[in-house]
């Protein structure tokens, strides 16, 4: 690469591998790399965040669009915001480097004459970036997580249940992973031993007007465990799926393929059932550090749709926090696991 990159490569190297991660999900060590046309900051999942300024700029492919999305940006001593494309690159090590690749390409370009031309020529760069690039950490930790609650279900329900389980999940209303009668799940996995998780969207744990219940469970992951813990793999969960599934209803089967195919398009997320036998990726080994399961209900100690109506200048759809949930239990079995399940068995 050094031979045939942009004169400017190695010094974006440096730059970028030298953004500091801010610990305030709202704010971000902004650098700009050509003034008031290209920036770069760093988020607080370690992600390479590029920067274009301009209202009209709209990528025109999926992938980069579902990793992009307007971005005021208010710069020092100026009330009036300047009108930016984000651009959220994976949060893998190596994307370090092809961020700086990807900053002297918009240069050399002339992003500061032409930042629409400068980024439609660099577009299929980002989008290959996506496309090779498909399992973020953070999307398979979510995935693991909603696979044990959903096998689970599996394991509990009858025959004539399995379909109605499949459904709670591949028809699930927005904001949850879960809908099954009038309760609403949100399942959430994270790696570490605490319970923190980022709320994108008050409607996460706010009840819905057809729920009576809204549950958030919590699972913790330990990825490559070096001890002698149970473990599993995410290929042996779905395959076990798949057996119970098929034995029952072929179409219930597809159904629960393309739920499997679509979780989270939006980061780049991809799990092919057909390929995955072979995938590295989906044949890591893990073991579950803890399971905690909250009553949303109330919404007690959190932030809320209901606390809009006292804040009416605040758009709600625009906050989102951060959650550190307690400890309500510490043993690493699946007993929170199995009670959600029961959860759901009982309303289908």
């Amino acid at each position: 690469m050094s031979e045939s990159a942009p004169p400017l490569y190695a010094d974006m190297v440096g730059l970028v591998s030298g953004l500091p991660r801010h610990q305030d999900p709202e704010r971000r060590d902004f650098t700009w790399v050509v003034d008031g046309a290209l920036g770069v900051a760093r988020d607080t999942d370690d992600r390479v965040e590029i920067y274009l300024t301009g209202y009209q700029i709209r990528p025109r492919s999926m992938a980069v669009a579902r990793n992009s999305h307007p971005q005021p940006i208010y710069r020092p001593g100026e009330t009036v915001a300047l009108d930016t494309l984000c651009v959220s690159l994976p949060e893998l090590p190596h994307f370090d480097q092809f961020a700086a690749f990807l900053l002297s390409e918009l240069v050399r370009l002339g992003v500061e004459e032409d930042v629409y031309g400068a980024f439609r020529q660099t577009e299929p760069l980002i989008e290959m970036a996506f496309a090779r690039n498909r399992a973020t950490p953070s999307a398979l930790t979510a995935f693991t997580a909603n696979l044990l609650v959903f096998r689970a279900a599996l394991r509990q329900a009858s025959r004539s249940q399995m379909p109605a389980v499949v459904r709670s999940w591949t028809r699930s209303a927005p904001w949850r992973d879960i809908s099954a009668g009038t309760e609403g799940m949100i399942i959430r996995g994270v790696e570490g031993k605490t319970s923190v998780h980022r709320v994108n969207n008050l409607s996460e744990v706010s009840l819905s007007s057809e729920e009576n219940h809204l549950w958030l469970l919590s699972i913790g992951l330990h990825w490559d465990p070096s001890d002698a813990s149970p473990r599993e793999t995410v290929w042996s969960i779905t395959r076990d799926m798949e057996l119970m599934i098929r034995s029952v209803d072929q179409q219930t089967w597809s159904f629960m393929q393309e739920w499997l195919e679509t979780f989270r398009v939006s980061d780049t997320f991809s799990y092919i059932h057909d390929e995955a036998a072979d995938n590295p990726l989906f044949n890591r080994h893990f073991a579950v550090t803890f399971n905690r399961i909250f009553s949303l209900d109330d919404g007690e100690g959190l932030l809320t749709r209901a606390d809009m109506t006292r804040r009416r200048f605040v758009v709600p759809g625009s906050v989102g926090y951060d959650v550190e949930l307690p400890p309500t239990q510490d043993d690493p079995d699946i007993a929170a696991i199995e009670a959600a399940a029961r959860i759901i068995i009982d309303q289908v």
